[in-house]
């Protein structure tokens, strides 16, 4: 499919959704707030000042784009505010209530995207809906000037540590998919959720993988701690790439390593062409790239790049 996309707060729109509705009291202030044009760090940074809350003491629950119209939550405990909130620079307060327990990253069902792209008038609108994703970590997840291969941290560093990992799992996917495509297999380690709970069957035949509960492959995020319950395909991976799981271990805690779905399923909830622009909106899990399923519109096999020519579309 060819399109032009500029990301801009006019043609990219994310909200996320919490896995849970704030239930309007307890010791912790849960706002919902709309920001234009600004990162998350900047408005939370503009909040501390505002309202004496220590910065280090307001919670996220997940970054959102700088170059976009982005509604997400934040929280802090009630206890720490001095001054009211207020609506500031490049964002204003949508709700404000309460809730027992803090925020904390991760801590969503997944963000839902609208997206507006310039395409060509004849585009086929049931081209776009695709049914599968694949779990690709965006370039954006590697921070603003990404270096490839993922070199090790010198240091217990979490950023780094995460970006190592995410490298490995982008590597592990790609020769998956170039491999077998989406196909599964009975070896694999099968979630329904966001990885954290997998299981393993003996028949493919017993699972869901096209309905409402369907189950989803993992792939490996490594650390120290994945075990000895691998799939014989990670195994042979792990062993190509000489990589020893126990040397994530001088990282300690934050390289204990989980799992990931190795694609996702987009729910969409509009796809309307008029003129030359097409409006997309959809549903993501939480951890998906919007960017990687416009790069996968683009070209199915983008993933056979190199990692370094994949489209930010910034």
């Amino acid at each position: 499919m060819k399109f032009e996309f500029v990301q801009t707060p006019e043609t990219f729109s994310v909200e996320e959704i919490l896995p849970f509705e704030p239930s309007g009291s307890g010791a912790y202030t849960f706002v919902k707030l709309e920001k234009v044009d600004r990162s998350t760090g900047f408005v939370k940074q503009k909040i501390s000042e505002r309202t004496g809350v220590s910065l280090r003491h307001i919670h996220h629950a997940g970054l959102k784009d700088r170059k976009a119209t982005a509604i997400q939550w934040l929280s802090w405990e009630t206890a720490q505010q001095r001054s009211p909130l207020e609506d500031g620079d490049g964002y204003r307060i949508l709700q404000q209530t309460r809730n027992e327990m803090n925020l904390r990253v991760g801590l969503l069902a997944g963000n839902r995207f609208d997206l507006r792209l310039n395409v060509p008038s004849d585009i086929n609108e049931s081209d776009v809906q695709v049914s599968k994703l694949p779990n690709f970590y965006g370039l954006q997840r590697f921070g603003s000037q990404p270096q490839f291969p993922v070199p090790w941290p010198q240091k217990k560093d979490r950023f780094e540590v995460s970006r190592l990992q995410a490298w490995y799992f982008n590597l592990y996917l790609k020769e998956r998919l170039m491999d077998c495509g989406f196909e599964c297999s009975a070896d694999d380690l099968f979630t329904r959720t966001n990885g954290s709970r997998v299981f393993q069957v003996e028949n493919l035949k017993e699972l869901d993988l096209t309905g409402r509960s369907q189950a989803f492959p993992t792939g490996p995020i490594p650390g120290y701690k994945m075990g000895k319950r691998l799939p014989a395909r990670e195994k042979r991976f792990f062993g190509v790439q000489a990589l020893d799981l126990e040397d994530f271990r001088r990282y300690g805690k934050i390289a204990l390593g989980a799992r990931r779905p190795l694609w996702v399923a987009p729910v969409w909830h509009g796809c309307v062409v008029k003129e030359s622009e097409l409006q997309l909106q959809f549903e993501l899990p939480a951890g998906s790239y919007a960017t990687i399923l416009l790069a996968f519109l683009e070209d199915p096999q983008f993933y056979e790049k190199e990692m370094t020519s994949w489209t930010m579309y910034e």
